[in-house]
């Protein structure tokens, strides 16, 4: 089935913006910005680089032990990036970093292929940041060392492969490469949270802090559509004899339900950062409204208690599936609808196609 995921396209009304509304609008996009953005940026650096060692620990002495360490390390780096998934513009956007990081979706497991390729081939060229970096995208990002950890084979990593696992250690350099990139694109007099901070008429982005908080509401919008959509509808289909859960990202290593509540948990710690205040002023239960659904998504998904494979296969839990899906769907109407209204914005819509 192909799915399209609609984003709201916002538009700042400025005529109806008064001087109080424009001040507000900044205090809210700076919180966003360095108590959110950059700080989730910085923590997926941070775990990015703290997978290396555990690493290399685990091509040195192949042990049980040793694994278990980077699986742990590997599940921190996993949620972190669903702290940032969302920020699919500005820096996400150059040098295709995002794709690097996350190439997904990816129904006809393209991405995975070549990984198989590259460990059947014993290709050398893949065993340093170097050469990986210059590789395609589906051989170095996160789903590619999810592969590496949890896909087929993984077991050798117990017993001294030490191929895998120095493609391993490669994969996790790019990564850490990759994010030091992706949060300096964030940071600086020249990074794009002073572009956003900066907006007026000079600024060839956005003319008004209005239209940089738009961009806030669109992403978190269309973070919720692709969880809903493509992360939810897509692996259960309308019966449970024709579910695809593998449709899904990190089944293999059973983080698909822990990704998806981090991913709206995150959207409401960004909506509550400053957004959420404005809408307050002007429709107080918009505001209600959104908590309540995503509060109702988050209470579901947490009563996924099995693994994401049999979940999917799970009667009762499908319900709980069908049910989280038409909640984000609520939740992602509010956003196109009421916070725009209540802020003063106007909208259109634009459609993107879900791969």
């Amino acid at each position: 089935m192909h799915f399209v995921i609609v984003c709201v396209v916002l538009t700042i009304v400025t005529t109806s913006a008064t001087a109080a509304d424009k001040l507000h609008f900044a205090h809210a996009l700076k919180k966003a910005l360095e108590d959110i953005i950059i700080q989730d940026h910085e923590a997926f650096l941070d775990s990015a680089l703290e997978m290396i060692e555990p690493i290399h620990n685990l091509c040195d002495d192949p042990s049980k032990k040793n694994l278990e360490v980077v699986h742990k390390n590997f599940e921190v780096l996993v949620l972190n990036w669903s702290r940032i998934e969302m920020y699919r513009f500005g820096p996400a956007l150059e040098n295709n970093l995002f794709e690097k990081l996350f190439y997904w979706p990816d129904r006809r497991g393209r991405a995975i292929n070549q990984v198989r390729k590259v460990l059947f081939r014993q290709d050398q060229t893949v065993l340093t940041t170097e050469t990986l970096a210059q590789k395609s995208v589906a051989v170095q990002g996160l789903l590619a060392l999810e592969f590496i950890l949890f896909g087929t084979g993984s077991e050798t990593l117990v017993i001294g492969n030490t191929y895998r696992c120095n493609y391993l250690g490669s994969i996790a350099g790019v990564i850490a490469m990759n994010a030091s990139s992706l949060l300096g694109g964030w940071q600086g007099e020249a990074g794009y949270a002073t572009e956003m901070l900066n907006a007026g008429q000079a600024n060839s982005l956005y003319n008004s802090s209005g239209e940089a908080i738009q961009e806030l509401i669109k992403a978190a919008a269309t973070q919720l559509q692709i969880v809903g959509e493509l992360k939810i509808a897509a692996s259960i289909g309308k019966l449970a004899k024709k579910a695809k859960p593998k449709r899904a990202p990190f089944w293999r290593s059973d983080l698909t339900t822990a990704t998806m509540l981090v991913n709206i948990i995150t959207v409401k710690r960004l909506l509550d950062s400053g957004i959420s205040e404005l809408v307050v002023r002007k429709d107080v239960n918009a505001d209600k409204s959104i908590k309540f659904q995503l509060n109702q998504v988050s209470l579901a998904l947490e009563t996924i208690n099995n693994h994401w494979i049999d979940a999917v296969s799970s009667e009762q839990e499908l319900k709980v599936l069908f049910r989280s899906h038409h909640l984000l769907a609520k939740t992602v109407k509010i956003l196109q609808t009421s916070y725009p209204r209540a802020l003063g914005l106007i909208f259109g819509f634009n459609t993107l196609d879900g791969d």
